[in-house]
């Protein structure tokens, strides 16, 4: 998860955890892609707005390197719903949840898991 929310960390880790899933949580987007270096993800819970690098241009990152593409990319992001449709198809993400959320929204994430 690529968040730089420490509450939304923090809750959303615990959910997966609590359904038997391992979620690490990093606050930028610069650490989120070095932490790829280490460890390749089921799965990528990405904010759009973050401190450093934008979402959108994080998704493009990985959706175009060989080793990464076929990683899932849900976008977990305050950015307006019609916002986040335009730029969907363009970064080629999975999916996303808009915030504020509830922990039900992210259902339909397992069946990437």
């Amino acid at each position: 998860m690529i968040e730089d929310d420490l509450s939304t960390i923090e809750l959303v880790t615990n959910y997966f955890d609590a359904k038997g899933y391992t979620c690490k949580g990093v606050i930028t987007g610069l650490k989120g892609i070095e932490e790829l270096n280490y460890n390749l993800p089921k799965l990528i819970l990405l904010d759009i707005l973050l401190p450093d690098v934008s979402g959108f241009e994080i998704c493009k990152r990985l959706k175009s390197h060989e080793k990464l593409k076929k990683i899932p990319v849900i976008y977990l992001t305050a950015v307006p719903d019609h916002k986040v449709k335009e730029k969907i198809q363009e970064t080629r993400a999975d999916g996303y949840i808009l915030k504020p959320f509830d922990l039900s929204d992210f259902e339909f994430v397992f069946k990437y898991l």
